[in-house]
């Protein structure tokens, strides 16, 4: 082993090459089966090419001389670390010759590591190849190899650009191995063209070329033949899951399987059981476990069916065979669970539904019992104790309520249960159970058998040496070997063994086929796989870099938690990789926020085999010797890793051609981030934020910094020190200077701790007097400290103390290696000082120049200009600045005549004394950041070429903040920081697809537009030289020429800043697949060029500014360029003046294009063009699709169409658009016809969508700029005055898809469309436009009127006829004879115009059309389900209703008047509508909710209901209820809630008219208030079809049972309303509290009992309306929100704001803080010398607990099983109650924290489980209740709101099971004969335990 060292990093050399070469070879993605040996089969066609697979391997050989020996495996011996990449898979063309073979290889020339964050990337070179001969078992060197050119030339894979050659070697046979030797360079940030000797293996792969020369694929035979191999009569194992077992089968020797059918007759029952208990074909015992649990004993299976077999043939005892086979049926093996005995013997563990079979006993329970018992005694005391459970077949210990039990515990345990008598009833056993100290129950009795079941050990059966196949003629054996080459011929055999398989004995069990068909196609798809299907990635795998023993000593005593130091030494995770190949690299991208990672993510680094690393912090606690600051994230850290907590890390393997791996999830727990290097901050500094640097500025010290750690700046410009400092430096000659104090905060705002001691000797340097530590900040010079002059020659700095007592420091300390106290960078003063402190203070004072009298009036001058300008204004108090200005402009005037040098020097003096002695402006630092960041937010440059979605989601929170950020706190300031921060940060790149083209005949001029230069290869990412391009370009347009301006910047590398020196530009004229498609370059319009010193200290003219020609496809907005960047060059060639061009996509957004000087993108279109010969302009409308009103698109058409005949005969017609916008109040609209497709004939025929021809950039609903239609042109076979069509507009797709914009959701275009009708006014056609060219016979204006008019005559008597005849009636007749009375109103006019015939001949065409048969149907209501009453909203029942009242709820749907789909107010519409039905009388009363759509909100205002079908009268429904909601101006309003109407019926469908506000303003010419709208200008037919099938009716609750009722809404909102509407008639205060986080609500408890208050549940981001009206109902004043606003959002406090509530918000920083605010509030208002603490854990307890805390008004505090929150410790320290109750047993709230809680007396409340303690807790506030509610004790989601009313119902809160109630729980209900009030729906407590409370 070789040792360097390298800049004070030890590294082992050969793991430094070993990183660097393998990452070349790597291990194979394809795994292989062994090498069968070469088929002599083999024959290849001489001088034919053949594509072939190549295994290679590569070894080092580092400076090993040749001969290499071989060893047996085809390996080199000796070799320096003998293998250095696994195999991995070329693609190779090998040909044959006359004496053996050609091989052409690719090889890689070069490879280059492309990535941003490293200081230089790695550069592998290989060069010198030469063949390598083989003899007598040693490789000596062969002929040199030349290299060809490679068809994919060059290329990049994951983060790899490389280069690809060819080699060409001549071999004999096919088996043999080539060996070829070559030369690898190796360049890195240490390895300086370091060389080695690299020796590659190839072989070819054979298994490969014989499937290319038609061997069939075996493996996917073996496949297919492994899922039908027939193993004891039935499939492999994997088959027992795809098809499920039927109940109450079973199964035959034959493999038939039976059913018993519930009902039945004597005789068909007798035929089935002679089938099942037939000696030689009947019942397959070898099916079931041998021991049958039957009539409360275990008996044998054969005696069982011994006794039947006696049975059988007495027709009375079917009933009880029919019970035993159906018992026998749940015996299956592979069905159940069971245990296992010592005997081998299988017993069933009992489970409740099969024990009622033949339970004797009156419940399921009982006889569930009964069994358990009987087994236990079958298992435990029927035999000897060795002979009882079977310890092979179970693990030594097992997992019990969350404990690990030893196995052989547990069994004495229950050994123990003697004597017999113990056993003989179920009390008994209960009794003696509960004396254990484990399995204390039944509960646990059959958790104990359940648990050991699934332990149980499964082994593996023994390997057969056939696939055995069940044909109709038998078992076909394959034998497996047989199939390791598999001839065409050899398919074919076993294909017809396939196509004879025996369906019955697989008994539809085909493994994944889903039939024996299935089994077929499989194979037949073999011969015709296809080799390129898409193969998917692992999923990656990794490990954690060091152990604790390496944490350095001296680190440890300063890590305060010991639960920490196993992964404090996380540094990096390691990520391995076994699948990758030659030329196409896997990328691991990884995301730390818990999103999915995906191809733009962030990727993980190489560094070494087939292994990549991120590394998380630079505290080199595992090695300082390692740099890691090469493997650190790119991207910000999430505040879990900077603070220390849970992080959640996923990564995902992506590579071209190959399907992403699954997600790996790493949940991490670890310290804060810290580390021995700097970071960059903003600091807040004279009103500015400025970059700053913190850290260590040279070497590693035994000290750590946190992440968290921020600078905090101020000028200390009075007090005792100020004035000592003052007086030492005058007398120095020093009067203008500064005083800095400093501090390193936290995150809290407190002083900055660090993994260390301040002050210790480690901070000590070599070089007197500096310390080992910094902080820098960068200030402009002239604004920051002015008047000092910030040059480092010009300053002496000193430390200062309290004292005032002075310490030089030396200023210019480069020499010693470290920063200079003052340096620039980008033009600014970066200010450093050292430091070993968390706090202190620093002077910077001015050097004086010797300066003549006019130098020092000129200065002064200046500082009078600067007390007057912007920098001023923005640094000091207004009105100090003010008063201090105004006197130096005073003094001005007498220096300018003063000619004294001391009196102006002195005057001088004191002028920048009293400026820097100004008062400074007091800043929101947090505010401050806020605001910049939403100003960086906006700008065009944040958003460039980032995708609609992720920039609509940046904007609501921009919106968001911008509304509250004057009543935001700092805590709520620094959270919108770190929100906005992410969402900047992860705004999602638009990929290729979604570049924007170039708006279409864009207008002379200039135009502003960002720009972005994208990866060449993965255009979804940006280049490692995008920050030299990206910024605001200038597109320059005149006539046919573009071309693009910007500027060009410096690109940094590490610690290196490179430039550009050439640039070129590309106008490739195809697609762009690699960088040989580009074509020639040339070379780009330079406009500005610089001298400057670049990166080596050598001065070249850089590119600064330069223009891109857009010559050819200007639409596209990728530009292709090439550019030269000195330090890449240097890296990739050795020379900084030596070309390496590196070539991506300049990528326009022209999304932002914005006109410089008014310019239009998109000029108008000439709104009177002249015609042209054979093209006309005619007047267009856009009418209804079926009635004859105009359609909802025809606000957005133009109302001139062009039609224009071409040279074959047919008609293009050209229509136009624009958008619809309207302010409506405050509030812009926007809506555009974004979709057109045409009919080909009537609306029932084949429809072809139209491609805009032109579009216009304009604003979607959201405000976003986008482009839209605006011109489509389609051509007719004919001229036509009418064409039938559909459109689509985004406001009504928005509202059919949930009020979500349209544009990016995949289905939702379309949702809205609604058929329209062009009406295209022909008659001005003239006859013969063009005489060479001429149109058809077109009759003349005049004559085609009275045409249409005849025609139209024509029609209305046939329509008269069909409806005097009878054949059009009901709704059809409706329509028709509203269609007549239009077409007679237009026939009636003097004059009609063409247009107007036209469209009332199509209405009533379609009235003929449409004529059905749909009379209603009034059958009776039929309906089993049932509702309860409680739930109705008032005002349906009425105390007069009489008793034979019904009232149903009905779904329904509102449909389209014409077309089968929904209307646009179907949306709006609550699926249930409730109907009352008395004396025949139907009341419907039919509710809505708003609209909305893209931040709008509408709502159907106007409901009427025609009498007969459409043609019937037409009656305003009544107005039944009324809500308040936002408007269309975002104001409150009042609109309808529910309607009500009268039929005389049942009706399955009610014709009605809708209207909705929003159409309504667009229809009524874009109204922009409420009162300019016509209610109904914008209304549509629908239709109300109602689903009388899935009726259900409301009755009274507890009509039958007076001992149970439950309480259930369709969901958790709902059930909290029905639980308050139970226990309130009205309330003066709500507590509203998160649904989804329960926390909130279940502490809230007794602050809501005390408040007299209910407590509802509402989402984060709206009020659910159930809730909403119960509210309402309560006639409610006061909202109180309980939880954040992550809970409850603040949109939720404004609407209840709005609506006129007093709406107040308690909540902390988590749930423990929440809990202790609303528990001081109870103990203010109640009193109470008590409190309750619970585990805030544990829902269940929260719930319970709720009774007592209700009963006597107790706080309720909340800890945690690991430590007490501290707002809780404080609270009841302070509180000193007298008695403390404590919820749960010590494994809940330990002891640890118990005893560390002031408190008189302590007591516990707890039981042996939730169950248990929730009685305890009831024994303590109602010992023998009247009523209990009972909840999910592992779901209390419904039971949420129940907390608050316990007090009222004097009742506690019980728990049970979904499908059991525990047996303390029944005693308890039993023994007090309590009303039970279940709480929830039959998901949360089954209809089961429900029907057994009435037993």
């Amino acid at each position: 082993m070789i040792w360097v060292l390298v800049k004070k990093k030890t590294i082992s050399l050969f793991l430094a090459f070993s990183m660097a070469f393998t990452s070349v070879f790597a291990v194979p993605r394809v795994n292989f089966a062994e090498e069968a040996g070469v088929n002599e089969e083999i024959v290849l066609e001489s001088g034919k090419q053949y594509d072939v697979k190549v295994k290679q391997e590569a070894y080092n050989l580092n400076k090993n001389k040749p001969p290499y020996a071989l060893k047996e495996d085809g390996g080199i011996k000796n070799s320096s670390g003998s293998l250095v990449g696994d195999e991995s898979i070329v693609n190779a063309k090998l040909r044959k010759e006359k004496d053996g073979y050609t091989i052409e290889i690719p090889v890689i020339k070069k490879r280059i590591e492309q990535n941003f964050r490293i200081n230089i990337p790695r550069v592998y070179d290989y060069s010198n190849f030469q063949e390598m001969e083989e003899n007598n078992g040693q490789l000596g060197y062969g002929e040199n190899l030349d290299l060809t050119d490679n068809e994919n030339a060059s290329g990049e894979s994951g983060q790899f650009k490389y280069e690809l050659k060819n080699i060409s070697i001549r071999f004999k046979e096919l088996k043999n191995n080539i060996f070829v030797k070559s030369i690898l360079t190796y360049d890195d940030a240490v390895y300086k063209n370091y060389k080695c000797n690299i020796v590659t293996k190839y072989k070819i792969d054979i298994e490969d070329l014989k499937s290319k020369l038609g061997f069939i694929d075996s493996n996917k035979i073996k496949e297919i033949l492994s899922d039908l191999d027939y193993k004891d009569g039935s499939t492999s194992d994997n088959n027992q899951n795809e098809n499920p077992i039927e109940k109450f089968t079973l199964v035959l020797k034959n493999g038939e399987r039976v059913k018993l059918p519930e009902d039945y007759t004597d005789s068909q029952f007798n035929e089935i059981k002679n089938k099942i208990l037939d000696g030689e074909t009947g019942l397959d015992t070898s099916k079931y476990i041998n021991t049958i649990t039957i009539d409360g004993n275990c008996k044998p299976l054969e005696d069982v069916l011994e006794s039947m077999n006696f049975m059988k043939d007495d027709a009375e005892l079917n009933e009880t065979v029919f019970k035993y086979l159906k018992l026998i049926s749940t015996f299956e093996e592979t069905t159940i669970k069971y245990i296992i005995l010592a005997s081998g013997e299988k017993v069933k563990i009992p489970n409740i539904e099969d024990s009622h079979i033949l339970g004797s006993k009156e419940t399921p329970i009982e006889n569930y019992n009964e069994d358990l018992r009987k087994t236990t005694k079958y298992i435990f005391f029927n035999k000897k104790p060795e002979q009882t459970i079977d310890l092979k077949s179970y693990p030594e210990k097992i997992t019990l309520d969350g404990e690990e039990k030893v196995v052989t515990d547990l069994i004495e345990e229950l050994l123990k249960i003697k004597p017999l008598p113990k056993f003989n009833n179920d009390n008994n056993f209960k009794k003696v159970l509960e004396k254990n100290k484990t399995i204390n129950s039944m509960d646990k009795l059959i958790e104990f058998y359940q648990v050991l079941s699934e332990s149980e050990k499964k082994t593996e059966p023994s390997e057969s040496k056939d696939y055995a196949i069940k044909t109709t003629r038998g078992i076909k054996k394959i034998n497996k070997e047989s199939l390791a080459n598999v001839t065409l011929d050899r398919y074919n055999e076993i294909k017809s063994i396939l196509e004879d398989l025996d369906e019955v004995a697989y008994s539809g069990k085909f493994g994944k086929y889903e039939n024996k068909q299935g089994v077929l196609k499989a194979y037949n798809q073999i011969k015709e796989a296809d080799d390129n299907t898409t193969k998917k990635l692992q999923k990656p795998t990794y490990s954690f870099v060091g152990k604790p023993g390496t944490i350095y000593e001296s680190m440890k005593k300063y890590i305060a938690d010991d639960e920490y130091l196993n992964n404090v030494s996380l540094t990096s995770i390691i990520f391995n990789s076994n699948d990758d190949s030659l030329d196409n690299r896997i990328d691991y991208k990884f995301t730390l926020d818990g999103s999915e990672p995906n191809e733009n993510s962030e990727s993980i680094r190489e560094y070494e085999v087939n292994k990549t690393k991120i590394t998380f912090d630079n505290s080199a606690l595992v090695s300082k010797d390692l740099n890691y600051d090469d493997y650190t994230p790119i991207r910000p850290m999430p505040d879990s890793l900077i603070y220390g907590r849970h992080t959640t890390m996923k990564v995902k393997a992506f590579c071209r051609g190959y399907e992403a791996s699954d997600t790996l999830e790493i949940n991490i727990k670890h310290t804060p981030l810290c580390t021995n290097n700097y970071f960059r901050k903003n600091t807040l500094f004279n009103g500015d934020f400025h970059e700053t640097d913190i850290g260590i500025i040279k070497n590693y010290i035994g000290a750590f910094l946190y992440y968290d750690t921020e600078l905090v700046l101020n000028e200390a410009n009075s007090g005792d020190r100020y004035n000592k400092v003052k007086k030492e430096l005058n007398s120095k000659g020093y009067n203008n200077f500064t005083v800095l104090d400093y501090k390193l905060v936290d995150s809290k705002g407190k002083l900055a701790s660090i993994i260390g001691e301040w002050k210790s000797d480690v901070f000590n340097s070599a070089t007197e007097g500096i310390y080992e530590w910094s902080v820098g900040i960068r200030l402009k010079n002239g604004r920051d400290l002015y008047p000092i002059n910030l040059e480092n020659n010009k300053v002496k700095i000193f430390k200062t103390d309290s004292n005032g007592s002075l310490k030089e420091i030396n200023t210019q300390t480069n020499k010693g290696g470290y920063y200079d106290a003052i340096s620039e960078a980008n033009g600014l003063r970066n200010l450093t000082f050292d430091i070993n402190n968390n706090q202190g203070s620093f002077v910077v004072a001015q050097i004086e120049d010797n300066l003549n009298i006019g130098e020092l009036k000129n200065e002064y001058k200046k500082l009078v200009d600067f007390l007057e300008s912007k920098d001023s204004k923005s640094i000091y108090e207004e009105k100090a600045l003010e008063n201090l200005s105004k006197t130096a402009k005073g003094e001005s005037k007498a220096i300018e005549s003063e000619n004294d040098l001391s009196v102006v020097k002195n005057k001088l003096n004191s002028l920048k004394e009293k400026i820097h002695e100004l008062k400074k402006n007091d800043l929101d630092a947090s505010k401050v950041k806020l605001k910049d960041l939403i100003k960086k937010a906006k700008l065009p440059l944040t958003r460039v070429l980032k995708t609609p979605g992720s920039l609509e989601k940046l904007d609501k929170l921009i919106k968001n903040i911008e509304s509250n950020i004057d009543n935001m706190d700092e805590k709520q300031r620094k959270e919108a920081i770190k929100e906005l921060e992410s969402e900047i940060t992860h705004l999602d790149l638009v990929e290729k697809k979604g570049f924007a083209q170039q708006p279409n005949n864009i207008a002379d001029g200039e135009y502003e537009v960002p720009i972005q230069l994208r990866h060449f290869y993965k255009t979804g990412d940006t280049s490692m030289g995008n920050s030299a391009i990206e910024g605001m370009a200038i597109l320059k347009v005149k006539g046919q020429k573009q071309s693009l301006i910007f500027d060009v910047k410096g690109v940094t590398l590490g610690d290196k800043t490179g430039r550009i020196v050439k640039m070129r530009y590309f106008e490739p004229g195809k697609d762009v697949l690699a960088e040989k498609d580009l074509g020639t370059g040339k070379d780009i319009k330079i406009i500005e060029k610089k001298l400057l010193k670049g990166f080596d200290g050598k001065e070249r003219e850089y590119i600064q500014k330069v223009e891109l020609p857009i010559d050819s496809d200007k639409s596209n907005p990728m530009r292709y360029i090439g550019i030269s960047v000195d330090v890449m060059n240097g890296i990739f060639e050795k020379d900084p003046d030596k070309d390496a061009f590196q070539y991506a996509p300049v990528v326009i957004d022209y999304r932002q294009l914005k006109p410089v000087n008014g310019t239009q993108p998109n000029p108008q279109p000439d709104p009177n063009p002249q015609p042209q010969p054979n093209k006309w302009n005619v007047p267009v409308q856009l009418k209804h699709g079926y009635e004859d009103k105009n359609s909802m698109g025809s606000a957005a058409l133009l109302p001139t169409a062009t039609i224009e005949k071409k040279s074959n005969g047919k008609y293009e017609y050209t229509i136009k658009f624009k958008g619809i916008h309207a302010n409506f109040g405050s509030k812009e609209f926007y809506g555009h016809l974004y979709g057109l497709k045409i009919y080909k004939d009537g609306f029932d025929s084949e429809k072809t969508e139209i491609q805009a021809s032109k579009t216009l950039k304009d604003k979607d609903i959201v405000g976003q700029e986008r482009d839209f239609p605006a011109e489509y042109k389609f051509t007719l076979d004919k001229l036509s005055d009418l064409v039938k069509i559909q459109v689509a507009v985004d406001a009504m797709d928005a509202i059919m898809n949930g009020g979500q914009a349209p544009y990016d959701i995949a289905g939702a275009k379309w949702k809205g469309a609604q058929n329209a009708r062009l009406i295209l006014d022909i008659s001005s056609i003239p006859k013969e436009p063009n005489p060479s060219n001429p149109t058809p016979d077109l009759p003349k204006p005049d004559e085609s009127i009275e045409n249409a008019k005849a025609q139209l005559k024509k029609d209305l008597e046939i329509a008269k006829h069909l409806v005097n005849s009878g054949i059009a009636k009901g709704n059809s007749k409706g329509i028709l004879e509203r269609a007549i009375k239009k077409v007679e109103g237009v026939l009636g006019k003097s004059n009609p115009t063409y247009l107007e015939l036209v469209s009332a001949s199509q209405v009533l065409n379609f009235a003929i059309l449409s004529i059905k048969d749909d009379a209603n149907p009034n059958d009776n209501i039929k309906t089993d389900e049932k509702i309860d009453k409680g739930k109705l909203d008032g005002g349906i029942v009425d105390k007069n209703d009489d008793k034979d009242t019904k009232i149903y709820s009905v779904p329904a749907k509102l449909w389209h008047a014409y077309e089968n789909k929904e209307s646009m107010g179907n949306p709006a519409m609550e699926k249930d509508i409730i109907v009352k039905v008395s004396k025949n009388k139907f009341e419907y009363y039919v509710s809505f909710k708003g609209l909305s759509f893209a931040n709008k909100y509408g709502h159907l205002w106007d409901l009427s209901v025609y009498d007969t079908g459409l043609n019937g009268s037409l009656r305003p429904a009544i107005i039944d209820k009324e809500y308040r909601d936002t408007d269309l101006e975002g104001k409150q309003r009042t609109f309808p809630k529910r309607y009500k109407f009268i039929r005389n019926g049942k009706e399955d469908k009610i014709y009605v008219k809708v209207a909705v506000d929003a159409m309504d303003a667009i229809s009524s010419n874009q109204a922009s208030t409420y009162d300019k709208i016509s209610k109904g200008a914008g209304s549509q037919n629908a239709i109300l079809v109602f689903d009388w099938s899935k009726a259900k009716e409301y009755t009274d609750n507890n009509a039958n049972d007076e001992n149970k009722s439950r309480i259930s809404g369709s969901d958790r909102y709902e059930t909290s309303a029905l639980i308050s509407r139970q226990y309130f008639k009205n309330a003066d205060t709500v507590v509203l509290a998160s649904g989804i986080n329960s926390a909130d609500a279940l502490v809230s408890a007794s602050f809501a009992k005390i408040n007299k208050a209910p407590i509802l549940l509402s989402s984060k981001a709206d009020i659910p309306s159930s809730v909403e009206n119960e509210i309402s109902r309560l006639k409610a004043k006061n909202i109180v929100i309980v939880g954040g606003n992550s809970s409850i959002s603040p949109a939720v406090e404004k609407k209840l704001k709005d609506a006129g509530y007093k709406v107040s918000r308690i909540s902390g920083s988590n749930r423990y803080e929440t809990a202790s605010i609303l528990a001081q509030r109870v103990r203010d208002l109640g009193g109470s010398n008590k409190a309750i603490l619970i585990n805030g854990e544990k829902s269940a307890d929260a719930l319970t607990v709720s009774s007592l805390a209700t009963k006597s008004d107790i706080p309720v505090l909340l800890v945690n099983s690991r430590k007490i929150d501290s707002s809780v410790k404080s609270k009841l320290d302070s509180w000193n109650v007298n008695e403390l109750l404590i919820v749960g047993g010590s494994g809940s709230i330990p002891n640890s924290i118990v005893n560390n809680i002031r408190a008189n007396k302590k007591r516990r409340i707890a039981g042996a489980d939730r169950f248990d303690t929730a009685i305890e807790i009831a024994k303590e506030s109602y010992s023998n209740p009247k009523t209990v509610m009972l909840s999910n004790g592992y779901n209390a989601i419904d039971a949420l709101s129940a907390g608050a009313v316990t007090e009222k119902a004097q009742a506690p809160i019980l728990l049970v099971r979904k499908d059991s109630i525990p047996s303390k729980v029944r005693s308890m209900v039993d023994n007090n004969s309590s009303k039970a009030v279940l709480l929830g729906g039959v998901n949360t407590i089954s209809s089961w335990v429900e029907s057994s409370l009435n037993k």
